[in-house]
């Protein structure tokens, strides 16, 4: 008989608290796929677009008499996408959208009252990594074996399956400084240069990651500035004196009566305090950018180390380096892509 067990690992020591030029921003994605398409009347040839979050939308559009206004229906793999009216502009065009399933082959439809106007399949691939430029530079600090995993209860390490393909992210900037979306791009980069682990941003959320809301959390990993308390729009993660907390929600399932177990982190967030003063940026000293490389590496499964000269170190200090360190590079190889899928042990 299988058994599921979820826990949640809430924080996993994770905070990190204080001791006494603006990044750029975000790149976008924009790449078009053109496709041949079969037709009972003149179209415009289908185009996919990949949006911000690397979302792909396709393109559609006929031609009809100018100001001529028709029911459609948009079908994506032989499901309704989208209905509504058109109505065909000065130039005689009919033209819509609908998001499409990307890395996968999709027959788009768009039916104009009864009849078929546009068929055609397009195989978008707009997933892509974080993009690497501008990632703070990762020296070679302390010692290699300053690092700390965490195990689950059959002596696993706590990781993520870098199996289930991509980790989407959502950010709630919404009380967060200027510039933060910036720090948290060249953040996830990094993280995922130092895993090898593949995140792609799906946009802004007004979620707020609390340890009663966790199964409707958008996206497997969510970071918001949130300020610590109870209330609405608050964070209940918070330690004593914290100024973030990262941590990560992990899946346990035996499929011998509980002999074997397959143990994996499905889920992650890191709340920021916004009423406490960062500076933007990778540098040295208590910045942003430490802070969000920090909570991440929690994110992935490790824990504090006692290195002062490491991210994971639990205090941010006038020395500390916003990049990964020696010893956090070590670690976060440890719970990254190349140990291969998740197994029973």
């Amino acid at each position: 008989m299988k058994k599921l067990v979820t826990l949640l690992a809430a924080a996993a020591a994770g905070a990190i608290s204080l001791t006494g030029a603006q990044a750029p921003a975000a790149p976008s994605h924009v790449m078009t796929i053109q496709t041949g398409i079969q037709t009972s009347a003149a179209v415009v040839p289908l185009a996919v677009h990949c949006r911000t979050g690397l979302r792909p939308i396709v393109a559609i559009a006929t031609t009809g008499r100018p100001g001529t206004r028709v029911p459609f229906s948009v079908l994506i793999n032989g499901k309704v996408a989208r209905t509504g009216v058109l109505t065909a502009n000065a130039s005689g065009t009919y033209a819509t959208s609908a998001e499409v399933v990307d890395n996968h082959r999709n027959s788009v439809n768009l039916v104009l009252v009864s009849h078929s106007a546009v068929y055609g399949v397009v195989a978008p691939a707009c997933t892509k990594p974080v993009p690497t430029s501008g990632v703070a530079a990762s020296a070679a600090r302390g010692s290699a074996s300053s690092y700390s995993l965490n195990h689950n209860s059959n002596g696993s390490v706590s990781r993520w399956n870098p199996c289930d393909g991509p980790i989407h992210v959502r950010v709630n900037a919404g009380k967060a400084p200027a510039g933060a979306l910036a720090d948290v791009t060249t953040a996830l980069a990094a993280l995922g240069k130092a895993t090898g682990l593949s995140f792609v941003y799906d946009g802004a959320t007004s979620f707020v990651p609390t340890h009663a809301n966790s199964s409707s959390q958008p996206a497997r990993l969510v970071i918001a500035w949130a300020p610590p308390g109870t209330g609405a729009g608050q964070s209940d993660y918070y330690g004593a004196g914290a100024v973030g907390e990262g941590g990560w929600r992990s899946s346990g399932s035996s499929s011998d009566g509980g002999t074997t177990w397959k143990w994996q982190i499905v889920q992650g967030f890191v709340v920021v305090d916004p009423s406490v003063s960062l500076a933007s940026g990778f540098g040295t000293g208590i910045t942003r950018g430490a802070l969000l490389l920090h909570e991440l590496g929690h994110v992935v499964g490790l824990n504090h180390t006692g290195d002062t000269s490491q991210v994971l170190y639990p205090t941010l200090r006038s020395a500390t380096v916003g990049s990964y360190g020696a010893g956090d590079l070590t670690g976060l190889k440890a719970v990254g892509a190349t140990n291969g899928c998740t197994t029973a042990s």
